[in-house]
């Protein structure tokens, strides 16, 4: 008898072992989903919040436009890009300067640009002809004037035809081909009609920015640059200024592109560009208004 209830009540304990058990993963089971479905709840009112106000304004979410530029634009594109950022926060513009002959032929290959700046119109036409331009473009943007520039050391010239003289050895000028710049110097030297006198002479530079760098550091005895950059050199000063009648017309065009990833924040920067902000700030670095 003894034995017997002491199998019974072996077996009364592994069968309530056996419900507290089971009833313990139960509780388990139910407390656990219980903490995973307030952390979800937490974590989806954080994001909430994140959505809502505090973190919009700590990380706002941007898109991002690349614009490729004339050298002689790094200064007033990156001004008026800081002030284009206080009014479309949502909107990211990055840059890529130089050649305006390189940076077409870097679009022309399929890099990743949303607006192009030159000053060629000729660019432009390359670009409409293969269909690389949104209807409605390039359009008028800015002008600009062409100058000679020496180092504040040198004696100064006072006319192309001096480029011509055995006292200037090295006449830096942009590649015409691609520089823009360069090829109004061009210009400018065969309606003054020294182009073949300055034979062995020419030395030539990839963008405007390189040509200045080469008069400042006395590598050349003079140089043609827009006078936007002359303005912004501590160790060159202008000799004179080209008279446009030498040359055609300087004006930069902008466009935003067929393949644009974001049309319409490129389109939105583009328009700015010609608005009283950023022609305040084009004008004020020496660049000209187009009559």
């Amino acid at each position: 008898m003894n034995t017997n209830r002491g199998k019974e009540t072996r077996m009364n304990t592994n069968s309530v072992f056996g419900k507290s058990a089971s009833c313990s993963f139960v509780h388990i089971r139910v407390y656990s989903w219980k903490n995973l479905f307030v952390t979800r709840c937490i974590i989806l009112s954080v994001a909430m919040v994140c959505l809502g106000t505090g973190c919009k304004e700590r990380w706002p979410v941007r898109t991002e436009i690349l614009v490729a530029a004339a050298a002689s634009l790094q200064r007033p594109l990156t001004a008026i890009a800081a002030e284009f950022r206080n009014e479309h926060p949502d909107i990211a513009v990055n840059f890529t300067f130089g050649g305006s002959g390189t940076l077409l032929q870097q679009v022309l290959n399929g890099a990743p640009v949303d607006v192009y700046i030159t000053a060629d119109p000729k660019q432009m036409d390359t670009l409409r002809a293969k269909k690389f331009l949104r209807r409605g473009y390039p359009k008028a943007l800015i002008g600009n004037t062409l100058v000679l520039v020496q180092r504040l050391d040198r004696s100064p010239v006072k006319s192309l035809e001096e480029l011509a003289t055995d006292r200037m050895t090295r006449i830096a000028l942009g590649e015409p081909r691609s520089v823009p710049a360069g090829m109004y110097a061009e210009q400018s030297l065969a309606n003054a009609g020294i182009s073949d006198l300055l034979a062995g002479k020419r030395v030539y530079a990839n963008d405007v920015r390189q040509v200045l760098t080469y008069v400042e550091t006395g590598a050349v005895d003079a140089g043609f640059v827009y006078g936007s950059d002359a303005q912004s050199s501590a160790n060159a000063r202008i000799a004179f200024v080209i008279p446009e009648s030498f040359h055609e017309p300087i004006r930069y065009y902008s466009s935003v592109l067929s393949s644009a990833e974001h049309a319409s924040e490129s389109e939105t920067f583009e328009k700015y560009l010609r608005s009283e902000s950023a022609r305040a700030i084009f004008q004020g670095l020496g660049f000209t208004p187009i009559q």
